[in-house]
């Protein structure tokens, strides 16, 4: 297996999928990603650094605090710099369990990166911090790759993984992914 250009291929692949955050909240875009599907996603944002700072993390809560690691990580090496469309990639995980019937899916978890006050995640709750004058909807786009998708299930086939652990192998992927493009800056863990 050639490892690298699997990881290509899922890159290019959501590249695809790539959307505005107010297209993706639409409805009607809902059967693009059907609920409770998995996979992984990443979270872009055209917002400078100096307006990423800015934003604000309230007190007490699990939410992704922005301005500290784009503090922290601006300058580094292998912060991950992808860009297209005028976004940059500043997120990326994993949704989606492998049970049968699955209870939350790819979706629903890229939902509560949007709008979440849970404590028991951490959460970029985007939608909850627009009210600033520098930050909007329009600032922010997502894209994922769904392993169900009958589109992706040739590259999905062809990792030699356990099919019986999906969030390991996700986790794998993921960790390979950022090894291979870089990590996005708002990445905890």
């Amino acid at each position: 297996m050639d490892y690298k250009n699997i990881l290509t291929e899922i890159q290019n692949r959501q590249l695809t999928t790539f959307c505005s955050l107010s297209t993706f909240r639409d409805k009607k875009h809902i059967q693009n990603l059907p609920t409770k599907h998995r996979g992984l996603y990443w979270i872009w944002s055209n917002l400078t650094i100096d307006n990423l700072q800015k934003i604000t993390t309230r007190p007490s809560t699990m939410e992704v605090p922005i301005s500290q690691l784009v503090s922290q990580r601006h300058d580094l090496n292998n912060v991950n710099k992808i860009s297209f469309d005028g976004f940059t990639i500043v997120y990326n995980g994993i949704g989606g369990y492998e049970k049968e019937p699955a209870a939350f899916g790819l979706r629903e978890r890229i939902n509560q990166e949007l709008n979440c006050y849970d404590r028991r995640t951490g959460t970029l709750n985007l939608l909850n911090r627009l009210n600033d004058e520098f930050n909007s909807i329009d600032n922010w786009a997502i894209s994922y790759f769904d392993f169900d998708n009958q589109d992706n299930l040739e590259i999905v086939n062809r990792l030699t993984f356990n099919r019986n652990h999906y969030l390991d192998n996700a986790k794998t992927i993921e960790t390979n992914w950022r090894i291979e493009y870089g990590t996005p800056i708002l990445t905890r863990h």
